[in-house]
């Protein structure tokens, strides 16, 4: 009944980017009186052939430039995180910590960014390696050279590759421009952080069918800190109850205090708190309150890009493109301490241990210099292509692609774990040359000679290249009946390669950084596909007109063979007002570089251990069998995941189905509604595990995932591997509403020559499960919250509603953001507090004003300062939610 009343609020609330996105079946933003009304035949993303963006059968949601202003956007993924389609599978600016490393992926339909295909100008660009994916960074697009974006909420693997499983977002650039633009902004956190400043300028000159256009764009962002307004971001909840009243209350912080808890060496059992040198009392769960102060929510970072476009016709039938892309960032994030540095084996003659007995010491270990990660990195990209007409029916394109990504990644004021064993002990210390015997039972206990000693700091270089040669021919065949059947073929190679090198300590895993293998790998792809445009009527009753559209792809992979997909949709308007849509495809997605040839990787995680407090007799008697005793306690707040590639993987493969009804009634202008249903099925999913499924089957169902969870000895959670594999299946689908609204004050009488618009956009999702194992379960992700706040959440519905008043120089709007209620994942909600998340509503306002060749504009996100919903386990969720809270930009566009 929930499910119910949440659906009929997004037909209430509405649901889009008010100023951000047009009907889902336009393709061009046109906006204001003097609109062109117009069909304009363009190519569109999802398609090789020429099609009116009025009548473009294919589910599409577009951002013009003009409304990237309206929100205040200064990188890409800001504007497209607002679009409901957008999953949260992948890595923005605003991060859970540890897995900020200054690159932004972003995903469609929660199947993640491997899934989803990036273009610039309907062309590949470079990907990027980073810390936890391998794909298009997005911050190397600057917003300043944006025309528009379209984003094909649609497969299209048979028009652009294997992984446009999810859809495409196509980065529509600047192409020809006279003249001189200045764009400038800048903006600050209500809680007086995250400033920004942004300066983007561009020149250029149009000369006939010559023309050249060089964009310098600039970003500078200062840190998001967790303090303040957001003490949500220092440190995870650690306990949740209910009081007398039957409210929730909870605690937050970590075990790890600034003196230590010491726990049983045996249970891992917290016992004693240090209060002081020689000076402890007993462990209260309420202890669990230190939380490091220097922890951010979004890393402080720095981009600069240089983008050079440019055109040359040589005749009336041959002309010349080149595009060329330089960007350079860094960034750097203070304060990530890693796991393996917490839980420290003391033996008896440690100096420090009053106990004069082994125990285990749980401590964040503040005497140290504060481990900072920097990152700096380099893209280049180039096009260079040749375009024409074959005769009066055909255009032809060749073009060749290069891009290249490099970065370096340093982890200062890291940890020695073998040297830190051998200075806790004074007889090892003894025997090894400039070892000074290191004191843990703080605080403030550490000397500077013992901490020079374990301190260290790391070094990791990654790189990409990529090589992409494409052809296409693209015309009209024959004269039908009902019209003239168009038809494309295409043929593409593609050769990239990859490389990890990480320093000596990474590779053998003596660094807190956790193990880091290196990792090397190419791949390479010969594709030849085709499309046909076939129109079956044309002006007969029941239609005005119906056509199909049919496209297939043979693929040739270096890794897993050759196979072939195809797609196939009908397009059917039965009068001039409405129009129904739908569509087949397949898809055959390789594993990607990292995906089958990375090394092991550790990141952090946040995991629920079934052996705490466990009931279960099956679970109970698995943890006595693992050597955990009666009252065993998880008292670690982060577990390290080994992730990494795996060069057995298989194919997945996938069939994408939509269908939709378009209205745009000729008794009203201007009004656009769509409805679409869209089911996505991933057969043999190339997928790492979730680390929980592994602990939960472990110790309740296949007892051979145990092999892949190992323990500190005192019982507590060290690790868990979860390396990629070909799990089961993965099926997601729900409906999509956008609709599309402006009006004239002028048709109510009035006398204004002002319009209002109304724009609304909203996804529900039915379904979304994954099968871990071929044949086993599924576990239905549909209205959870991951539980280790990490990998994104799948709320029912997102929807937006956006509200605008325009005038011939100025205008303002309003923007409303709906995300449902979500239940943690794995938690029953009637009996845990803190075991779900409530509805949020953001609202965002901007007013822009015109004056001669001048634009200002003056807005706010967040107006209401909305934190992210607190839940247990987890804590909050930094990919779905708001983090920064209330926000504040101005902007100025000046044309010269």
């Amino acid at each position: 009944m929930r499910d119910f009343r949440q659906f009929r609020s997004a037909l209430l609330i509405g649901g889009a980017i008010g100023s951000i996105t047009v009907p889902a079946l336009a393709a061009v933003q046109t906006t204001g009186p003097d609109a062109d009304s117009g069909l304009q035949e363009v190519v569109v993303t999802g398609t090789l052939l020429r099609d009116s963006d009025v009548t473009n059968a294919r589910p599409i949601t577009v951002v013009g430039d003009e409304a990237i202003a309206h929100i205040g956007a200064t990188t890409l993924d800001q504007v497209l995180s607002q679009i409901v389609a957008m999953g949260t599978q992948g890595q923005t600016g605003a991060a859970a910590l540890g897995q900020q490393d200054g690159n932004t992926f972003i995903d469609l339909r929660n199947l993640g960014p491997a899934r989803t295909l990036v273009l610039v100008n309907g062309r590949r660009f470079v990907p990027t390696v980073g810390q936890l994916f391998v794909g298009t960074d997005l911050n190397n697009i600057p917003v300043g050279i944006i025309d528009h974006i379209e984003v094909l909420r649609d497969g299209a693997s048979t028009t652009y590759g294997a992984d446009a499983v999810g859809g495409v977002i196509n980065i529509i650039t600047r192409k020809k421009f006279d003249g001189l633009q200045l764009d400038a902004d800048a903006g600050m956190a209500d809680a007086g952080d995250r400033q920004s400043g942004h300066f983007s300028l561009t020149g250029g000159i149009t000369r006939g069918g010559d023309s050249l256009l060089i964009n310098f764009d600039y970003i500078a962002r200062s840190p998001a800190e967790a303090k303040n307004d957001r003490l949500y971001g220092i440190a995870g909840i650690t306990s949740a109850s209910y009081d007398s009243a039957g409210n929730p209350v909870f605690t937050s912080g970590a075990p790890y205090t600034r003196g230590g808890v010491v726990a049983n060496s045996a249970t891992g059992i917290p016992q004693y708190t240090i209060t002081g040198p020689g000076q402890y009392r007993a462990y209260a769960p309420s202890d669990n309150t230190y939380s490091p102060t220097d922890s951010n929510l979004a890393a402080a970072d720095h981009h600069a890009v240089v983008n050079i476009l440019a055109n040359h016709e040589f005749s009336a039938a041959v002309s010349t493109y080149l595009e060329l892309t330089y960007s350079h960032r860094s960034n750097s994030v203070p304060g990530f301490i890693p796991t393996n540095s917490e839980n420290l084996a003391v033996p008896a003659d440690n100096p420090g241990n009053f106990f004069h007995q082994p125990l285990t010491l749980l401590r964040y270990l503040t005497d140290l210099p504060a481990p900072v990660f920097a990152s700096w990195g380099e893209t280049y990209r180039g096009v260079l292509g040749l375009k024409g007409a074959a005769g009066e029916r055909f255009t032809w394109d060749l073009s060749v692609n290069y891009g290249k990504s490099a970065s370096t990644s340093e982890y200062y004021n890291q940890i020695d774990v073998a040297k830190m064993s051998t200075a806790l002990d004074p007889t090892l210390c003894a025997a090894a040359a400039g070892c000074s015997v290191l004191n843990p039972f703080g605080p403030n206990s550490i000397s500077r000679a013992a901490a020079n000693y374990v301190l260290l700091n790391d070094t990791q270089d990654v790189g990409y290249k990529q090589t992409v040669v494409l052809g296409t021919i693209t015309g009209e065949l024959v004269q039908l009946p009902a019209g003239v059947l168009s038809g494309a073929l295409g043929v593409e190679h593609r050769h990239e390669s990859g490389f990890n090198n990480p320093d000596a300590a990474q590779v053998a895993g003596t660094s807190s950084v956790g193990l880091n293998a290196p990792t090397a790998g190419t791949l390479s792809a010969t594709e030849v596909y085709a499309e046909f445009n076939v129109p079956l009527l044309k002006d007969v009753p029941g239609a005005r007109s119906l056509g199909l559209d049919l496209s297939a792809r043979n693929s040739h992979f270096s890794q897993s063979g050759s196979d072939a997909t195809w797609k196939g949709g009908i397009n059917w308007a039965l009068t001039d007002s409405v129009r129904l849509r739908s569509s087949y495809s397949t898809a055959f997605r390789t594993p990607n570089l990292y995906e089958a040839f990375g090394g092991r990787l550790t990141s952090s995680y946040v995991p629920v251990d079934p052996c705490s407090a466990a009931t279960d007799p099956t679970t109970v008697a698995r943890c006595r069998a693992a050597g955990l005793g009666q009252g065993f306690t998880a008292v670690n707040t982060n577990v390290n995941i080994i992730t990494g590639g795996n060069a057995a993987l298989k194919p997945e493969t996938s069939r994408n189905i939509n269908a939709g009804v378009v209205l745009t009634p000729v008794a009203v202008p201007h009004l656009a509604l769509s409805l679409d249903y869209y089911s996505i099925h991933v057969h043999r999913a190339i997928q790492a595990l979730d680390p929980q499924y592994v602990l939960d089957q472990c110790y309740s169902g296949d007892a051979t995932y145990c092999a892949d969870v190992n323990r500190f000895q005192n019982g507590q959670l060290q690790q868990v591997t979860a390396i990629y594999g070909n799990i089961g299946q993965i099926k997601t689908d729900g409906f999509e509403l956008s609709l599309s609204y402006e009006k004239p004050l002028a048709d109510f009488g009035l006398a204004s020559s002002g319009r209002v618009t109304v724009n609304a956009t909203g996804n529900y999702l039915l379904r979304f499960d994954q099968q871990n194992t071929a044949g086993g379960e599924f576990t239905r992700y549909a209205g959870t919250l991951a539980r280790n706040a990490i990998t994104g959440s799948f709320p029912r519905l997102k929807s937006n509603l956006s509200l605008g008043y325009r005038q011939r120089n100025w205008q303002v709007g309003w923007t409303g953001r709906f995300i449902s209620g979500m239940d943690v994942l794995g938690v029953q909600p009637l009996s845990a507090p803190l075991s779900d998340a409530k509805a949020v509503l953001y609202h965002d306002l901007f007013a822009e004003v015109g004056y001669r060749s001048a634009t200002f504009t003056l807005g706010v996100q967040n107006l209401t300062n909305q934190p992210p919903p607190l839940y247990f386990p987890g804590g909050f969720d930094p990919a779905t939610y708001d983090v920064i809270g209330r926000y504040f930009f101005v902007k100025a566009s000046i044309r010269l």
